[in-house]
């Protein structure tokens, strides 16, 4: 195997600047896709929105997604096995599964691509997902070598790995770009201009035809990727597209099949019956951290008067515009989890822990922090509504801090707030995705919560294979974190609003993951 994946972040990242003005026309009987999106990049990005879309476009994983069901089907690999215990995983590779310029895709080019992200020196963010493989933390680390790490090719059409626990969601997890290979005989030959127009390649059902940043991105159906007849666009095109409003006018006109922008909430209520509004609810749940470190915050019935006393309903019909469902746990639910109920609204009962606590009425409670991103309207009609609420109910006063993002990941990252706005989306689907966030010691909690008997339960949760009783430990978990510690306070599942009009596209489908590949879109 050749070891080129040191020197790969900054090629992922996207050098160059694409210029092509050119577009090779797909054939007549093969319809155009047009999409609006808010920023088309000096380079091809495979991070953010627009990487997520591209990442299924221009790549391909072992596995890739049934975009209605979210079940993880073949995709480079025609098949694969399990063992017993759950722990090691063999790929076969399609023999016609090759790169955009006819080269094979080969099990190396996975191996290569995935040390990169786990190699110390790239300092991707994303390592935490291949977390998964044996050996791989160590390695992220500095403790162990990338031949340490449990992932080998057979041969080039296989493909073995190891994972450190039997984790349900490995099949999953895999049809993240994160687990994609990379077109290492491009990078070797072309070095940092491996994402130059002119020599691109990807193995997905979609090659880059035309590239003007600050105005468009053209994408034509790929001759040589293997499944190219399940394919029925020709031709998809990215618009730069900035303002919301000039979306919505564009797409009314027909000038654009789909926008992944936000509807303005000025407009929305009135579009909500439209046949193109496509309303789904998303595996992410909004919440507010407690600083646990900070008092008042210290003392568990002050964090459970603040998030008994919300009317999270009343939330999301006045500041929403009726986007959401009311959240009282952490964890969206899901068909085989439930939804943890860990509380009930209750104004009288939040007076009187805070009674308890030592502040009758709000009597002598000292002024508190809010901070949350103010690029999104929504972020700043949920702390009005929840400074009234609390004003109101329990005769507090919140300082509410509408930050930039810059500002504020770097007041929440370094503790500098007494409460702080957060939505996570979940990047596969299990509870584990969200309780393993409140873990002893890990980045993405700022909250200051550790506790050893939740962290015990998410370490055995995570040697068990997939089942009922792995899921009560999760469930456990979760119900100390807000029945018990009350460490954040829960108040919304999201919904998500994308304009497109299914009676004249099929193949789309509203998804909790929201992911919507090309590879399956077609005009009815």
């Amino acid at each position: 195997m050749k070891k080129i994946y040191v020197s790969i972040l900054i090629l992922i990242i996207g050098t160059s600047v694409f210029a092509i003005g050119k577009v090779e026309e797909p054939p007549e009987e093969l319809p155009h896709f047009v999409i609006g999106f808010d920023s088309v990049p000096d380079s091809v990005p495979l991070t953010g929105a627009l990487g997520f879309y591209l990442g299924f476009a221009l790549f391909e994983g072992l596995v890739t997604w049934n975009p209605q069901t979210l079940e993880a089907v073949p995709g480079v690999a025609e098949s694969w096995e399990i063992s017993g215990d759950g722990l090691t995983y063999t790929f076969k590779l399609r023999r016609n599964a090759v790169w955009s310029d006819g080269t094979p895709v080969t099990a190396d080019q996975f191996i290569d691509a995935w040390l990169h992200i786990l190699d110390p020196e790239t300092q991707n963010r994303e390592e935490f997902s291949l977390f998964v493989f044996k050996g791989a933390e160590e390695f992220r680390t500095g403790e162990a070598g990338p031949e340490d790490v449990a992932i080998r090719a057979l041969d080039e059409h296989t493909l073995q790995f190891e994972l450190v626990d039997p984790v349900p969601y490995a099949l999953f997890i895999l049809g993240f770009k994160d687990f994609g290979p990379l077109p290492t005989h491009i990078i070797e030959k072309y070095g940092d201009q491996w994402t130059d127009p002119e020599v691109f390649v990807g193995n997905g059902p979609f090659v880059v035809a035309q590239w003007l940043p600050g105005n468009r991105a053209v994408f034509r159906k790929s001759d040589n990727y293997w499944d190219r007849d399940s394919v029925r666009l020709g031709r998809v095109t990215i618009l730069q597209i900035e303002d919301p409003d000039t979306a919505l006018d564009m797409f009314q006109a027909g000038e654009i099949d789909m926008t992944s922008m936000i509807v303005p909430y000025d407009q929305l209520v009135d579009l909500l019956s439209a046949p193109y509004i496509q309303l789904y609810p998303l595996f992410q749940t909004e919440y507010y951290y407690l600083n646990m470190k900070s008092p008042p915050l210290d003392d568990v019935r002050v964090r459970k008067a603040l998030t008994i006393s919300i009317n999270r309903a009343e939330l999301i019909e006045k500041a929403l515009g009726g986007l959401g469902y009311p959240a009282f746990g952490l964890s969206p639910p899901m068909p085989f989890y439930p939804a943890v109920i860990g509380f009930e609204e209750n104004t009288e009962k939040a007076r009187s822990h805070l009674s308890e606590a030592g502040y009758p009425q709000g009597e002598g409670f000292p002024e508190i922090t809010l901070i949350y991103n103010d690029n999104r309207q929504k972020n700043i009609r949920t702390a009005e509504y929840i400074e009234q609420q609390w004003a109101e109910n329990l005769g507090i006063v919140v300082n509410r801090q509408g930050m930039s993002w810059d500002d504020y990941r770097n007041a929440k990252g370094t503790g500098d707030f007494g409460i702080a706005r957060y939505g996570w989306w979940g990047h596969y689907l299990d509870p584990n995705c969200f309780l393993e966030l409140f873990t002893g010691g890990y980045e993405k909690n700022p909250s200051g919560f550790s506790n050893s008997e939740y962290d015990g339960l998410l370490e055995r949760a995570s040697r068990m294979p997939a089942g009922q009783e792995r899921l009560d430990l999760l469930r456990k978990a979760e119900e100390i974190l807000i029945n018990d510690e009350m460490v954040i306070i829960p108040l919304y599942y999201y919904m998500y609003e994308q304009c497109i009009d299914t009676e004249i596209w099929g193949g789309w489908y509203g998804n909790v993951m929201h992911v919507h590949p090309w590879k399956w879109i077609y005009r009815k």
